[in-house]
């Protein structure tokens, strides 16, 4: 008896799946159409404590999206889908679209949508990568310096994210996606055709799948609007081909740990500890697949990279076959 439940538990498990990837499709079809750069590499500028602790801990740290350089990184999408879904609005339609097919699943929707619209902002985590291609050395920008790697005196590194989030104990728990820089006309043509193929999906499943399925067809909904309002941008940001690790604490097993003080206040981050599923003696030699690191533009450049290298080399980082570059970008002090 126990196994015929366990195999019944797996089937629907299955079918949730395959439910949430079919209602899903088009924005991960978008997503993964994004040009990228050859390399497979991300980047992530960082100042010195940051990439410290990266490296002691064998882990990333992401932060709250109300903590964010712009704190509108959500809020701002998010608002734009609640607005014009409102009668007479470019996304009624879409919404309504669900009503046709079962008033009560859109009353579910409805009331989900608005409970949600606040909380995905307190749940909500990030680690912001560029796609810049390191090997051409389309990170050393001082523009990307200054605005995120201190003002020269950080460092920038660079992941192949792609292989980190196909780790087993994250998938399902981190997702990677693309920033869409558009001006609101474009978001909302977006997030149309994502909204307009969901439908589609919908009213072509089968009655029976949609009844056992409502609380996932639900999640989809709301997963989708979040991740257009999570994915969308301002154009003046474009250069940054920006890249984001997404972690929701009310959808993941991970535990959050603690709060880190970051005077003068308290700030909420979540660790995200690479090496989670390791044997203790795995942790301890365990290295974060980094692919290369560059020095910012700063004063004794030199001197901080060899200090840079006897960090990497103290936690089994190798060099030279770990590549320590150094910014072609001269420093300048500020007066």
């Amino acid at each position: 008896m126990d196994e015929l439940e366990d195999n019944q538990e797996q089937e629907l498990q299955l079918e949730a799946r395959n439910v949430r990837n079919s209602l899903l499709y088009e924005f991960w079809k978008q997503a993964r159409s994004k040009p990228r750069n050859p390399s497979g590499e991300f980047v992530h500028y960082t100042d010195y404590n940051g990439f410290s602790g990266i490296i002691e801990s064998r882990s990333l740290w992401f932060s709250s999206v109300r903590d964010m350089n712009d704190t509108s990184e959500l809020s701002e999408g998010k608002h734009l889908i609640f607005d014009h879904s409102q009668p007479t609005k470019i996304l009624n339609k879409n919404f309504r679209a669900v009503e046709a097919v079962d008033p009560h699943l859109y009353e579910r929707i409805q009331e989900d949508f608005n409970s949600r619209f606040f909380g995905d902002e307190a749940n909500t985590f990030v680690s912001c990568w560029s796609d810049l291609n390191p090997n051409e050395r389309d990170h050393d920008k001082l523009s990307m310096w200054r605005g995120y790697g201190n003002n020269g005196k950080g460092v920038a590194i660079s992941i192949k994210l792609d292989e980190l989030v196909s780790l087993p104990h994250m998938q399902d728990q981190i997702a990677l996606v693309p920033v869409f820089y558009a001006d609101e006309t474009s978001f909302l043509d977006r997030a149309k055709t994502c909204l307009s193929a969901f439908n589609t999906e919908l009213t072509s499943m089968e009655k029976d799948i949609r009844l056992r399925q409502t609380e996932t067809i639900i999640l989809a909904f709301q997963d989708l609007c979040f991740f257009l309002a999570i994915t969308h941008k301002n154009k003046g940001f474009e250069e940054e081909n920006e890249w984001r690790l997404i972690w929701q604490r009310n959808r993941s097993p991970f535990v959050l740990d603690g709060f880190v003080n970051q005077h003068p206040e308290l700030r909420e981050r979540f660790h995200l500890p690479i090496c989670k599923s390791m044997s203790k003696d795995e942790v301890d030699h365990f290295i974060i697949p980094l692919e290369s690191l560059m020095i910012g533009p700063c004063e004794h450049q030199s001197r901080v990279s060899q200090v840079a290298v006897n960090l990497l080399q103290r936690y089994d980082y190798s060099y030279p076959t770990f590549l320590v570059d150094r910014s072609d970008i001269p420093y300048r002090p500020r007066l």
